[in-house]
């Protein structure tokens, strides 16, 4: 398994996304930084780091050991770094989708709003981070639209979500975006920075693709330490028949957020290099079977049965 402690330590160095990481942290110089920011990009992208280096930004100005902007690296000996790593930062509230639930709930948006309307400490910018705000449901989505129309002063609102699954329009549209996107060299490359090695002495390459990031390379190593997998010798398609097995979809966070693209991806493989039409339709038909049942909570099961039965095994 990857060391904890270094995987820890290459996330308080930003490999990518300088540029706005620059824009933010002289907005916040000028005191322009907007209430509201979204940052967009598929699961994996680094959506969260970037996010941390910001809020240490914020954070430390006035601090010892301030963030070092010139190299984009946090420094570990800095006070509030230790907070957050520890939960007890006093103006830093964290909204998550809990493991055994299907939404953030309207509950969670109060309990934030009782934090929001509190003084800040040291009278210094408060930071709201809300992660997976994809799953935010409709109560819960008013709930915050309604404090983003009219913010308290000194709050920032970071607000994560994948780009794939996005917020209500009318969130989005009291929100600055950031869309973070990598190309497939740079995924490879920051994810080889991540492991000092190369991801092939880890991954059979059938694995990995151009839908890839580097944060899901990383977990699905992870994942497969636990599982006891050799990815270096599994195939794609032993790879799903083995998950679908032993419905390690139905627990494992790492396959809740990424399986479906295992799944995507081989179907791909077999329309393109069979040319038959039964697997673009096959594709299509899982597209959007696998929407409607994460949309209205429908069982997983079947769904990756039927997918064994007419694409594994057909």
């Amino acid at each position: 398994m990857i060391d904890k402690n270094l995987y820890i330590h290459q996330n308080n160095r930003l490999f990518n996304y300088h540029n706005e990481l620059s824009l933010l942290c002289n907005l916040v110089n000028e005191s322009k930084v907007p209430n509201s920011i979204i940052i967009d990009g598929m699961n994996g992208i680094g959506k969260s780091v970037f996010a941390s280096h910001f809020i240490n930004y914020v954070f430390s100005l006035d601090e010892e050991y301030k963030y070092n902007l010139e190299n984009y690296e946090i420094n570990p000996l800095n006070r509030s770094f230790k907070l957050v790593n520890q939960n007890v930062h006093p103006n830093l509230y964290s909204i998550f989708l809990d493991d055994d639930k299907n939404s953030i709930s309207i509950n969670q948006i109060r309990e934030m709003m009782k934090f929001a309307n509190k003084s800040s400490f040291n009278n210094k910018y408060k930071i709201i981070c809300i992660t997976k705000s994809e799953f935010l449901n409709k109560s819960s989505s008013n709930s915050l639209l309604k404090i983003l129309e009219e913010p308290s002063r000194n709050i920032i609102f970071l607000i994560l979500q994948n780009s794939k699954n996005k917020n209500l329009k009318t969130i989005q549209s009291r929100c600055i975006k950031f869309h973070l996107k990598l190309d497939f060299e740079n995924v490879i490359l920051t994810t080889n920075k991540i492991l000092n090695d190369d991801v092939k002495n880890y991954v059979n390459e059938e694995l990995v693709s151009y839908y890839s990031t580097p944060g899901m390379i990383i977990d699905m190593i992870n994942f497969s330490k636990t599982q006891n997998i050799n990815l270096k010798e599994i195939s794609l398609n032993k790879f799903i028949t083995t998950i679908i097995d032993k419905k390690m979809y139905l627990k494992n966070s790492f396959m809740k957020d990424y399986f479906n693209c295992f799944l995507e991806k081989y179907l791909l493989i077999l329309a393109t290099e069979t040319k038959k039409r039964r697997y673009f339709n096959l594709y299509d038909n899982f597209v959007y079977k696998s929407y409607q049942t994460k949309l209205y909570n429908l069982d997983q099961e079947t769904l990756y049965l039927n997918y064994k039965t007419n694409v594994i095994n057909g």
